[in-house]
């Protein structure tokens, strides 16, 4: 029992490639992370329903390679889970018969002729297309609806307002890491436009290096935030107060009480919202906004490549589904078996 999961090192492996290692939930260094995972059988067992949804048909290719995985990952599962002491043969077996089993003696009927990977693999790249097509479209609409509605009268996209709390001095609003791309384009002014932060009149909230607010808010109770709404992290780090209030500090790019507008540039940056005067126990609204010029032509873009993604896998899968198959060759017939059952012999 201590000595077979080691045993089994090398096969799970292979089931961990096969069905994926699984999703997680944790808690790590104060913040929450979540990750879904998948293998290969999810895929292809995903891809083989979209295909059979058009086509009728379950494709033999696939269905023959997910049993083959799913043969070898129960094998693995019966050896760890000590319900046999057969060491799991290091073998692939595709096929709807099990290798070494029959009935009556009567051997396995014969694999269907191939021909299906002309038809499989068209299939497969028309599902995957259609999956990052209809990724795509919504995204663009999800952008081209965003663009139509959610601006307001400057002209900004505004995001829904959420409440900023912490029992410390400062709650830090993440880190914005704009820099220079290889083609020269500055991931900031073009692309966000002019950023807005309103928060309540008697609030603080500033932008500034983020090599500046750490060494500011070193040793600071304070809070983090990372994300908005629901999906937002919180990390608290316990301390001492600032030492000194915020509006002192010179290294602000922008900062205001109330709210603050600021133009988008390359570098690292932090915004900081604290009380007017540096005391303990922030509580306030805050509203983002920004103009995000390049919203809608990057949407049309999505939307554009989306539509185009969908008709070429659309496409694919209706040339897997009409395409005829290779006519099957003519096999010969099998000797006949004979079987003993209690002294009599039958053909």
């Amino acid at each position: 029992m201590l000595v077979k999961w080691l045993l089994a090192v090398p096969h799970l492996l292979i089931v961990g490639v096969f069905f994926g290692g699984g999703g997680y939930l944790a808690f790590r260094a104060g913040e929450w992370a979540y990750s879904p995972a998948g293998g290969l059988v999810g895929l292809l067992v995903l891809i083989a329903g979209v295909v059979l949804l058009f086509t009728g048909r379950y494709p033999r290719g696939v269905f023959d390679f997910v049993l083959g995985m799913d043969r070898w990952a129960l094998r693995v599962a019966a050896y760890v889970g000590l319900m046999t002491d057969a060491y799991p043969p290091l073998r692939f077996d595709t096929g709807g018969d099990e290798p070494g089993v029959t009935a009556l003696g009567v051997p396995p009927s014969p694999a269907p002729p191939g021909g299906t990977v002309g038809r499989v693999v068209p299939a497969v790249i028309g599902v995957l297309l259609l999956l990052a097509g209809t990724g795509l479209s919504a995204a663009g609409a999800l952008g081209l609806w965003a663009d139509q509605t959610q601006r307001d009268a400057t002209g900004a996209v505004t995001a829904p307002a959420q409440t900023v709390r912490s029992t410390g001095y400062a709650v830090e609003l993440g880190t914005a890491e704009m820099h220079w791309t290889e083609a020269g384009w500055a991931v900031g002014e073009d692309w966000l436009g002019t950023i807005g932060l309103r928060v309540d009149p008697d609030a603080f909230v500033g932008i500034g290096p983020s090599a500046d607010v750490a060494r500011y808010l070193a040793g600071v109770d304070r809070d983090r935030v990372s994300g908005f709404g629901d999906q937002a992290l919180h990390r608290h780090s316990a301390g001492t107060a600032p030492a000194g209030p915020p509006h002192a500090q010179p290294f602000w790019v922008v900062s205001g009480y109330g709210s603050l507008t600021w133009a988008a540039r390359p570098g690292d940056w932090t915004a900081v919202v604290m009380n007017a005067d540096g005391s303990r126990a922030v509580d306030t609204t805050l509203v983002a906004t920004a103009t995000l010029p390049a919203l809608a032509p990057a949407a049309w873009t999505a939307l554009g490549g989306g539509v185009l993604l969908l008709f070429l896998g659309g496409g694919s899968v209706l040339f897997a589904a009409t395409r005829p198959s290779r006519p099957s060759r003519p096999t010969r017939p099998t000797a006949p078996v004979r079987t003993t059952i209690e002294g009599e012999t039958h053909a």
